[in-house]
């Protein structure tokens, strides 16, 4: 019988099915419990494709009939109950997770030459080593800083390569342990990767995280049905909610899109916060992903490395 390849998306939902109460506690830490449900929802990249000829790379927005969208870091962070108030996070460097990695995830040299391959963490390894009964808690919080690193990998600050992860989330997820926040990050990534595909039509490489701009999109252009509990909705349960229509590739949902029955729904109530808040929102939106200090938000490229 033949092995089957490795998938980051099957490894990481047997390992959250896995978690025992100890360990869920221990991933609320990070504040990314919300996984726990919205890891059952598959991406639909038809959507996302046919979403994107509707991208105005330019002023980066979404313009449906005439109407423009674009995510705020505060919507982002409803859907995944991320907090806001949090200084945000700063990537690290190829140097720095290397260098740190061992002693984060606690690996002696012979194990951590299987892991780390080159300027790259092997996630197969990874998983390998760290998806496994823990002895006691200082066991517990090393897996779990390793399922937080392939849940950043896979959700949330996504390469687009389910073998290798990017060593340099190794020190961003030691920034999140002392309380700040990934989310300009996560927003500042994918908005950049819309620009990217949408000037390259041949490339399927979608960075950041192509989950919640899904579920961004659904919600904006009433695709999900309405919560059955609007004033006491949690994240975690969105993964239960019903599509309210499905197409069966790019070229309907473009057509939906044009033709069909969509609209904008310009008020989310259950992500919990004002819309009308005198531009705040889009202020600190602006301010935390176009106009912070240093060139964190291009950090997957080697251009940031150099410039770091």
């Amino acid at each position: 019988m033949s092995i089957p390849p490795f998938s980051l998306q099957r490894a990481v939902r047997r390992w959250l099915r896995a978690l025992t109460p100890t360990e869920k506690a221990l991933l609320k830490e990070y504040h990314l419990e919300a996984l726990l449900g919205l890891q059952q929802i598959n991406i639909d990249y038809n959507f996302l494709h046919a979403a994107l000829s509707f991208w105005d790379s330019d002023h980066h927005v979404f313009v449906f009939r005439g109407n423009e969208i674009c995510p705020l870091l505060d919507e982002f962070a409803a859907i995944l109950g991320y907090p806001t108030n949090a200084t945000p996070a700063t990537p690290g460097t190829i140097e720095e997770g290397k260098t740190t990695i061992g002693a984060f995830l606690g690996l002696d040299a012979n194990i951590l030459a299987e892991i780390v391959e080159g300027d790259e963490v092997n996630l197969a390894n990874l998983v390998k080593h760290h998806f496994r009964p823990s002895k006691n808690m200082t066991e517990q919080k090393l897996n779990i800083r390793a399922l937080v690193f392939c849940l950043l990998n896979h959700y949330l600050l996504s390469n687009n390569n389910g073998e290798f992860g990017d060593i340099r989330l190794i020190p961003l997820i030691s920034q999140m342990e002392s309380c700040y926040s990934i989310m300009p990050l996560v927003v500042a990534e994918t908005l950049l990767s819309a620009d990217e595909l949408k000037k390259d039509a041949k490339s399927e490489h979608f960075k950041g995280s192509p989950l919640l701009l899904q579920i961004w999109l659904m919600e904006r252009l009433r695709l999900l049905e309405i919560p059955a509990d609007p004033k006491h909705y949690r994240p975690i349960a969105l993964g239960n909610r019903k599509c309210l229509h499905r197409g069966q590739d790019e070229a309907e949902w473009a057509s939906f899109f044009t033709h069909g029955i969509c609209s904008i729904k310009w008020v989310v109530p259950w992500w919990g916060f004002d819309y009308y808040d005198g531009g705040g929102l889009m202020y600190r939106f602006m301010f935390l992903c176009w106009g912070y200090p240093g060139p964190f938000i291009s950090f997957l490229t080697e251009s940031c490395v150099n410039t770091a």
